[in-house]
């Protein structure tokens, strides 16, 4: 937690440098990759994963994290029974895309994250399907091919995500929320929201120097991504008027604080009580 990385491999890996031995995962000392916590980073030019968190079994929450400036953003490849929860999480500008779910993980939990200006796709499964996973009240924007997802079973529920562009589901695909509503039953709720209905966006020049762009993924009042998520009780409690708003922030609310802190005085250190350390 409260770290700044960059110019990494990767920035934060639970994985081990070699994978765990199959059906070996959950009785190896070595391989238990369980209960672990990942918050509140700010993680940039990572030349594979900006977060690997790849072959988890279970309890792992990745939350609060802003990643930039990679290959990839969030990593789930895959998860071996979950629940891994992935929440509100900001991650823009990657030359390949910020999700990866790759080989065919189970028990994902992404809940108001804002993920966008990745060059390839806003959101991938690549050619696995994940499975009993619930995907809400996130914002998927951008990207050259739109949001690619593979669902494999019931159990996986899509619904309140918010797009801006195409969305292509097991193969096929739906020009908006509503039309794959129509279709398969996923994303009744889904909505079309803009690039342009958030603050500052972020954008993706392969020339550009960004080091001194302000991005601020915020909605704009009026933002048709306002009051349009579902109420999850622990997840968003506290959400301001009607009800949550998709995307990793609240419209007027403070941004989180990412990457190390300090006493008010400008040296390193906690600004939090004792009790709230880790």
């Amino acid at each position: 937690c409260y770290n700044r990385i960059r110019i990494c491999w990767d920035g934060i890996s639970i994985a081990h440098v070699k994978l765990p031995v199959p059906l070996s995962w959950a009785t190896d000392p070595a391989g238990a990759q369980n209960a672990i916590d990942i918050y509140n980073n700010d993680i940039s030019e990572a030349v594979d994963d900006a977060i690997e968190a790849d072959y988890g079994i279970c309890n792992i929450r990745v939350m609060r994290n802003r990643v930039t400036d990679s290959l990839v953003g969030i990593s789930v490849q895959p998860c071996l029974a979950g629940p891994i929860y992935v929440t509100h999480n900001v991650a823009y500008r990657f030359t390949q895309a910020p999700w990866k779910l790759y080989v065919g993980p189970t028990g994902v939990m992404l809940f108001h994250n804002t993920t966008m200006a990745g060059i390839w796709r806003s959101l991938c499964s690549a050619n696995t399907r994940i499975s009993n996973s619930t995907i809400r009240n996130n914002l998927f924007l951008d990207g050259r091919e739109g949001a690619h997802i593979n669902v494999g079973d019931a159990r996986t529920r899509m619904d309140f995500n918010g797009y801006n562009t195409g969305i292509v589901y097991n193969g096929k695909t739906y020009p908006s929320p509503g039309a794959l509503a129509a279709a398969m039953g996923q994303e009744a709720h889904g909505r079309v929201v803009g690039s342009d209905s958030l603050v500052n966006p972020a954008t993706f020049d392969a020339d550009r120097d960004y080091s001194e762009v302000e991005v601020d993924l915020r909605p704009k009042p009026g933002s048709p991504a306002m009051d349009a998520g579902e109420v999850l009780p622990t997840i968003n409690d506290g959400f301001a008027e009607k009800a949550p708003d998709l995307g990793a922030y609240e419209a007027g609310q403070p941004i989180p604080h990412y990457g190390p802190r300090t006493d008010g005085k400008g040296r390193a250190g906690s600004s939090l009580p004792a009790w709230e350390e880790r």
